[in-house]
């Protein structure tokens, strides 16, 4: 621990930091590490709060390079920030499209610990509350196996009560079989295929126990959904799930994924669900990158990626929301033998809207210049700052979350502060100290790097029962951070 303090240390000493600059930082760092439970559940802000979007009648895709040009010899790593912008949608809850809603409740024998199967019985009663004459409901629920607990149709007041009183009598049974819920879900859709939207929100507070419980035939399951334009998002309830797994399946599936450690905000997280899927402009998208020659893509920000043909790469960007902005900021690797210019290739945007597929594409040349290292201040002054602070306090911040995540869920330690100790290295030799640029990352990195440290402080301290409990909430609260950083759709 000391050798990533002492590095943050160095971090913060540039030569353009006065020593009032550097001592309030390091107190920051300080309080924070002393405070018990240090960030505890606390969202890293966004690097500058959001502002209103001017309106667009149509999908426009826009890219953004951190660093236009590199040195001759260099790896020469870039990041490219991508934004898809979709118009508005229906402006009032009238004008939403109708919306086929299926909910795959996990009614193991573990859902009957903590009260979690009467809170998610509760929530799924609210939602009936909150359907409309024109959309459509299917309750599936499964342990061992899996069966529609209320028909796929529409919900109409007479009938609700009596759902209602038959989600109540729910009880708790015996294996957690994930597969088959979402193969009956996807079977009670199929039979009502229609141009509406289609969703499956699977809720689930264990690890797959029977049926296919492996990952490659879940997340293939998912995949399979999407290509009939059915979207999947996942829901973990407690601590006892696995994270990783749900998470994945909501991205193959091309939906959200969301957990809650206490279930009491359970209802309103159904519902705002509910209410987001109607307000999909478009049901799936994908983002398909034409590599220029040469060109790698070293980091898709997590998203789903496929080779299409050559070096075309194809990734899963799930829904777009009516009136959103999708920004997502990708890693490549440009060739730096040769002076001169190279083109990064070209973007396409594929979505889904009305059951027809539409596409639109990056109208801007996207090219970076390779220059003599007896140029490097101008590529050092290429910098976009926006772009590259993103890249290291969002994107590459986020990236190494997901890292810490995987090695606190493990509980090894020295893992994870390596994961740190190599994210703040590199955010060092990317941005270096007495640029503009760097001199406001190594500002704003302060309290991000302090929370990590502080999450680390919490996973490993204790006794051994102590840290086990306190690794699994920190894994999960890295994973759920880990995913608003990279931009991917999260509850």
């Amino acid at each position: 621990m000391n050798s990533q303090k002492n590095r943050f240390i160095r971090l913060l000493q540039s030569q353009r930091f006065g020593v009032v600059a550097f001592t309030f930082l390091t107190a920051v760092t300080a309080v924070v590490l002393c405070l018990p439970g240090g960030t505890h559940g606390t969202p890293i802000l966004p690097v500058h709060p959001p502002t209103p979007l001017p309106s667009v009648d149509r999908v426009v895709v826009s890219g953004s390079i951190g660093q236009p040009k590199v040195v001759q010899g260099s790896e020469g790593v870039v990041a490219l920030q991508l934004s898809v912008q979709t118009p508005a949608g229906g402006s009032s809850e009238s004008d939403a499209r109708p919306t086929d809603f299926v909910v795959v409740l996990d009614r193991s024998g573990s859902m009957g610990a903590a009260n979690k199967l009467p809170f998610a019985k509760e929530a799924i009663v609210a939602l009936l509350e909150r359907l409309r004459p024109v959309d459509r409901f299917g309750l599936i629920t499964f342990d061992h196996f899996a069966s529609a607990a209320i028909p796929f149709g529409e919900v109409t007041p007479a009938s609700r009560e009596a759902y209602a009183t038959l989600v109540r009598s729910l009880q708790p049974g015996g294996a957690t079989n994930i597969s088959h819920g979402l193969e009956v879900a996807r079977s009670m859709l199929a039979s009502a295929a229609s141009d509406r939207l289609q969703k499956v929100i699977l809720l689930s507070d264990g690890e797959a126990t029977a049926g296919d419980t492996s990952r490659e035939g879940l997340l293939a399951l998912t995949r399979s959904m999407v290509n009939t334009d059915i979207s999947t998002s996942t829901i973990g309830l407690g601590l006892g799930f696995n994270e990783t797994l749900l998470a994945e399946l909501a991205d193959h599936g091309q939906g959200a994924y969301g957990y809650l450690e206490h279930l009491g905000g359970l209802s309103d997280l159904l519902v705002r669900t509910l209410e987001q899927t109607r307000s999909v402009y478009a049901a799936k998208s994908t983002v398909t990158l034409q590599l220029g020659e040469g060109v790698r893509l070293v980091d898709a920000a997590g998203y789903p990626t496929e080779q299409v043909d050559g070096n075309a790469i194809s990734l899963a960007t799930g829904s777009l929301l009516s009136s959103g902005l999708k920004t997502m900021i990708l890693t490549l690797a440009v060739p730096t033998a040769e002076l001169g210019e190279q083109a990064l290739g070209s973007v396409t945007v594929r979505y889904v809207r009305d059951g027809a597929e539409q596409q639109t594409t990056l109208d801007d040349a996207l090219k970076v210049a390779v220059v003599s290292e007896a140029h490097r201040s101008e590529a050092v002054a290429s910098m976009d700052s926006g772009v590259v602070k993103r890249t290291w306090l969002a994107n590459n911040f986020g990236r190494m979350q997901k890292e810490l995540q995987q090695w606190v869920r493990e509980g090894n330690e020295a893992s994870a502060r390596q994961v740190l100790e190599k994210y703040l290295s590199d955010a060092e030799a990317a941005a270096p100290a007495g640029s503009a640029v760097g001199d406001e990352l190594r500002v704003e990195l302060a309290p991000q790097v302090a929370e990590m440290e502080s999450k680390l402080e919490q996973a490993f301290s204790g006794n051994a029962a102590r840290q086990r409990e306190q690794q699994n909430r920190v894994a999960k609260e890295l994973l759920s951070e880990s995913r608003g950083n990279l931009g991917k759709a999260t509850y």
